[in-house]
């Protein structure tokens, strides 16, 4: 094992260092984004406002009556789950008559 470090030793300790390479690369304090960058930035700010007064104008067109979601319908208990609502709508929907005959689309 002495014999494995002392080469090791032997071929990393005589190496000689490259020289450094040069660097193209400007100073950090002197790069900025610049005139680009800004616009960039207020762009995509304005982008966001008017994105979001869109969506507030469209959530303000929904009618949504509240009481109407928590009525039970007549004759039938209130589904417990979501998954039994939907089961439920089904298949008041294949009962209708046109679409279960085949008489529908």
């Amino acid at each position: 094992m002495n014999h494995v470090s002392g080469w090791l030793i032997a071929v990393l300790g005589d190496a000689t260092p490259s020289p450094s390479p040069t660097s193209n690369e400007p100073d950090a304090s002197m790069v900025s984004p610049g005139w680009l960058g800004f616009i960039f930035l207020a762009f995509l700010c304005v982008t966001v406002f008017v994105i979001w007064k869109s969506m507030n104008k469209q959530f303000k067109k929904i009618d949504f009556d509240e009481a109407a979601t928590e009525r039970p319908r007549k004759g039938a208990a209130a589904p417990t789950t979501p998954v039994e609502a939907a089961s439920d709508t089904a298949s008041n929907d294949a009962s209708d008559g046109d679409h279960a005959a085949g008489n529908g689309l």
